[in-house]
């Protein structure tokens, strides 16, 4: 083996092993932390995990990128923004720049292909936290900050994803007290709003809602909000024209013919519980206006959900609805 073959061989191996520290050692007993633009101390990610490893190669990077600094490794990537304006500030993400000598260019993208592809190879087929959460197909979940479910900024993101987040960008965000006051999360400027819906309350109230589709979180137009005040007071809601509310987390489950009824034991007729993926509802001015639509949820099309009363609505299904009841999906059904 040539002298030039073995000093490649020395490079690459010392790649390699600084690598191999990098998702072994630092995954498992952590790194040295700094403070970031802001004073703050950095948790660690691989994102910016490369970082520290630079600092053995300081020379070969003119450029240093990392993911959201006060989040685990499983969240690594660039940049994110939680769904939120750029008037929103935040320091969970940003970047870094290291104005540095470019001759070592070269080296420093081997290196940072050797610690990528150890990194991957060392983690492959352990799921993430996405994957570990119940989500239909995960779309839902992207984002979702790291943070106690009690906290704001936690609940924010859960109640705002529960829309499309264009709409969801500039809604505002509630939250209530214990007497059932709203309390704003964060104010908006479209007429939506994003809450809770989910009438049973969390289940550990110390560390929040276990997660969002725990939560059924509504996004709610104008109309809607005064529907649901309605539903809430147990009496007719009076709309001016029809509502629209968006679930995208879906909800823990209802009785199809009956409101309130919390429990699938608890149901006149079991083969009625639904609990739901996501979804797009409709509350109609005149409930009587769907009288000429299904109210069965197994075929995949618009349904009504409480026909014949006053809180009929209408139920539209999209991507991911059979996600938490399968058996009822229409696909299922073809399959027996």
């Amino acid at each position: 083996m040539g002298a030039l073959t073995w000093a490649a061989y020395l490079v690459l191996s010392g790649f390699v092993g600084i690598a191999v520290y990098q998702v072994v050692i630092v995954t498992l007993f952590g790194t040295p932390s700094f403070p970031d633009a802001y004073g703050n101390r950095e948790a660690g990610i691989i994102g910016t995990k490369f970082f520290y490893i630079a600092m053995f190669y300081r020379s070969a990077y003119s450029a240093l990128r990392g993911g959201g600094w006060k989040y685990p490794r499983s969240r690594a990537r660039a940049s994110f923004r939680n769904r939120y304006l750029p008037s929103n500030r935040t320091d969970f993400f940003g970047f870094r720049y290291d104005k540095r000598s470019s001759s070592m260019k070269t080296i420093s993208v081997l290196f940072t292909a050797c610690a990528v592809s150890a990194s991957m190879w060392i983690s492959c087929g352990r799921p993430s936290p996405q994957q570990e959460s119940e989500s239909p197909g995960g779309a839902a979940l992207a984002g979702e900050p790291d943070l106690p479910h009690t906290s704001e900024a936690w609940q924010i993101w859960a109640y705002s994803s529960a829309a499309p987040s264009f709409l969801a960008a500039d809604a505002t965000v509630l939250n209530f007290d214990p007497e059932g006051m709203p309390i704003i999360l964060r104010e908006g400027n479209n007429g939506w709003r994003c809450l809770a819906a989910n009438p049973r309350g969390m289940s550990d109230p110390e560390r929040g809602w276990k997660n969002a589709h725990e939560a059924m979180p509504a996004c709610v137009d104008g109309t809607s909000w005064v529907w649901l005040q309605a539903w809430m007071a147990n009496e007719k809601p009076q709309l001016e024209r029809d509502g629209f509310a968006w679930m995208l987390h879906g909800d823990m489950g209802e009785d199809n013919t009956t409101r309130m009824v919390m429990k699938k034991s608890d149901a006149k007729d079991p083969s009625q519980w639904i609990e739901s993926g996501p979804h797009l509802m409709v509350f109609p001015k005149d409930p009587a206006s769907l009288s000429k639509f299904t109210d069965d949820f197994t075929r995949g099309e618009p349904y009504v959900m409480f026909p014949g009363s006053d809180y009929a609505h209408l139920m539209i299904p999209v991507e991911g609805y059979y996600h938490y009841q399968p058996e009822s999906s229409p696909i299922h059904s073809n399959e027996q």
